[in-house]
């Protein structure tokens, strides 16, 4: 039978893989580092963009991908 997990482990599965998609880029508002909002997720504009977000101060903006 398949291994099932509770609510609680999947939103702490989801938190840490938000934290793990950092991009090395820095918030123009605070200084922190840009994670990626949705990762796995690319706009379709040209070019290609991802949501990016700040942790800290909720600042928010695409990045080219």
């Amino acid at each position: 039978m398949k291994e099932l997990i509770t609510l609680e482990q999947y939103h702490e599965q989801k938190r840490k893989l938000r934290e793990d998609h950092g991009t090395g880029i820095q918030c123009p508002a605070c200084g922190d580092e840009l994670v990626i909002s949705e990762p796995g997720v690319v706009l379709l504009s040209f070019p290609p963009q991802k949501k990016v977000h700040c942790q800290t101060c909720k600042y928010r903006n695409t990045i080219t991908s």
